[in-house]
């Protein structure tokens, strides 16, 4: 929900309150004195909603920055994880003259990579051939149990892109992957042959580290989301090489994994740290994302960050929005601040009209009152005149008597 969508609704809530109570108001007393202190209490509450929104805006950007800042140490070590399992079957390698296609089977469904590391659409292993060796390499495949191995080069390669595969010296075989069943295209593709995958390769070959390809259309699912090869370079037994001379002289292949980048990226931002996080991911030199939050072309662009975080070999261009959980979370106090205040100020407001006008009855009931005193004055006064003849008054206290005129004029005196 819009924070400003939620203000302009407490807006007009207040509004049309103090609409009602102003016209009630107004048929009992004058709305003068009760207008000026709800407008200057309305002065007050916005300024109140001003800080209170500032501080807060502040806060929200102080927390999604730090909330971004977390992002890269979570990618690296869930890249770290994928790297591991690439890096165990080096090991095996390690442990052994030769790994046959069985071995490598049991040692992947012992340690159960497919069910840990969900992105990965299998775990496979390439080996470097030379070409006047290749024909010699595939009968040894077929020979041992994989009656259906062939090599061949990457399809969809024009014809100049066929030639220069066809005359480089080395092969790159994909010779092992499990599992096999939702792999099997894969089976004997010379990686070599496509710019992507073979870039990748040769810079992990060169540097001893692992590496991650530009992102690649997967030949079994061209229309599925975009993906990735990550390697891990495999040497011969011995001393870990030190130089590229030696590491080029020493390669055997490569342990490698097809990672699907939505399912990879998708698994970190679902972690509750990143929840009212709305990304984007880019390659370098690339305008439109492979991989994004279902909201993010819905959120607003002025308030994204960006971010570039290098995982392996290569640079990934991270945009950052507020989710509409970070806006619902973070905005809704200073909006609630701003209503309550309002309505306090009606109250307010309300409160003297009312005062007021209960001073105003007192004071007709008082004037009333008086007026009915004095008519009740004036009709004893002439009740006294019409029958007091003989009417006279007698007090004790004093010893003094008190005659009416027409009394002391019937009896003869005058009235002193």
């Amino acid at each position: 929900m819009n924070s400003n969508l939620i203000n302009l609704q407490l807006f007009l809530t207040s509004v049309g309150i103090c609409s009602l109570l102003m016209t009630d108001i107004k048929r009992n007393s004058s709305l003068k004195r009760p207008a000026i202190i709800l407008l200057f209490s309305w002065i007050l509450a916005g300024l109140l909603f001003l800080v209170f929104y500032i501080k807060f805006e502040s806060e929200s950007n102080k927390q999604f920055l730090e909330t971004i800042e977390g992002v890269q140490p979570i990618l690296e070590t869930r890249m770290h994880l994928y790297y591991s399992a690439l890096k165990s079957g080096n090991g095996l390698f390690a442990a052994s003259e030769s790994v046959t296609r069985e071995e490598w089977k049991a040692f992947l469904n012992e340690a159960e990579y497919q069910d840990q590391l969900q992105a990965i659409e299998g775990l496979g292993v390439i080996f470097r051939i030379p070409k006047n060796h290749l024909s010699q390499f595939i009968k040894t495949q077929q020979r041992l149990g994989l009656n259906d191995f062939k090599y061949h080069l990457y399809p969809s390669l024009n014809e100049d892109e066929q030639k220069r595969a066809l005359a480089r010296d080395e092969a790159y075989v994909i010779t092992y992957i499990e599992p096999l069943e939702t792999n099997r295209s894969k089976l004997g593709q010379d990686i070599s042959s496509e710019t992507n995958r073979r870039m990748a390769a040769e810079w992990a070959r060169d540097t001893g580290q692992p590496s991650i390809s530009n992102q690649i259309t997967m030949v079994e699912n061209p229309q599925d989301s975009v993906a990735f090869y990550i390697y891990h370079p495999l040497y011969t037994r011995g001393p870990v090489p030190t130089t590229v001379i030696e590491r080029r002289l020493r390669l055997q292949g490569w342990v490698f994994a097809p990672l699907k980048a939505s399912l990879f990226f998708n698994s970190v931002f679902a972690l509750k740290n990143f929840q009212n996080l709305s990304y984007a991911v880019f390659e370098e030199n690339h305008s439109s994302p492979f991989s994004y939050s279902s909201d993010y072309f819905k959120l607003p662009s002025e308030k994204t960050e960006k971010r570039v975080i290098k995982l392996a070999n290569k640079n990934f261009i991270f945009s950052f929005k507020r989710s509409q959980n970070f806006y619902f979370s973070q905005d809704n106090f200073s909006s609630w601040v701003g209503a309550v205040a309002s309505l306090i100020c009606l109250l307010i407001g309300t409160s003297i009209a009312s005062l007021q006008f209960m001073k105003k009855e007192a004071l007709e009931l008082a004037e009333k009152k008086t007026q009915d005193l004095k008519e009740s004055e004036k009709l004893l006064k002439f009740a006294l005149e019409g029958v007091g003849d003989a009417v006279w008054d007698c007090d004790i206290l004093q010893s003094t008597v008190n005659y009416a005129k027409n009394y002391t004029a019937m009896l003869g005196y005058s009235p002193n």
